[in-house]
């Protein structure tokens, strides 16, 4: 059965709804898209203010990634064809 196509806002609220199932800390992130990518840019952190761990951030990059190719400018993590970085501060990381 073939997959049905998403329009920009359908797209736009399935990434929402990761972010927030994730308890990304929304006004700390911002995101848009298209119905080819995904653009995310500020800093992708946790409601409580700390920092995700590498393995929460290859979950949200897989589900996002149904959705489109991911372009990133991130300030904590890269986000790209070759994996997923961080690049934020480790002591933060480490509290």
């Amino acid at each position: 059965m073939a997959k049905k196509k998403l329009s920009k806002g359908e797209i736009t609220k399935e990434v929402r709804r990761i972010l927030l199932r994730y308890q990304v800390h929304m006004s700390k992130v911002y995101f848009s898209a298209s119905l080819a990518s995904i653009y995310f840019s500020g800093q992708l952190v946790r409601n409580d203010g700390k920092e995700f761990k590498h393995t929460v951030v290859q979950l949200i990059t897989n589900e996002v990634l149904q959705f489109g190719s991911i372009r990133c400018e991130l300030e904590n993590w890269v986000i790209g064809n070759d994996g997923v970085f961080f690049t934020g501060d480790d002591e933060k990381k480490a509290s």
